[in-house]
């Protein structure tokens, strides 16, 4: 099994959005499901619900896209926390990798000793 089949954080992250939103904006998810349509990504209630919930594992780029759409929102918007690491926020300590994410902090311009 490969990382992305076990472990989709991204996608977790852009439904859980999906779900902020559309609960802020006092939708119904049969209202975000005509909405999404509307925007060129047909999708029902069930689908809506299967996404918010977990049962459909990814997120497509056009849900992403239409979800934005139909939000008012940049595609940054829906992705910006999934981007960061929940262990360095991204910014490892000099000279350090990331076991979490594998990101690389600056290398120290001065040996070590």
């Amino acid at each position: 099994m490969t990382r992305l089949q076990r472990d989709l954080p991204i996608s977790r992250h852009v439904a859980t959005q999906i779900r902020h939103h559309r609960e802020h904006r006092n939708l119904s998810q049969s209202a975000l499901a005509q909405a999404l349509t509307e925007a060129g990504y047909p999708l029902d209630r069930v689908g809506v619900a299967e996404t918010e919930s977990g049962d459909r594992k990814t997120v497509s780029v056009d849900l992403l896209v239409a979800a934005a759409q139909v939000f008012g929102l940049p595609l940054a918007a829906l992705l910006d926390a999934a981007m960061r690491c929940q262990i360095c926020d991204g910014h490892p300590p000099a000279g350090f990798t990331c076991n979490a994410c594998h990101r690389g902090g600056p290398t120290r311009k001065d040996p070590v000793r």
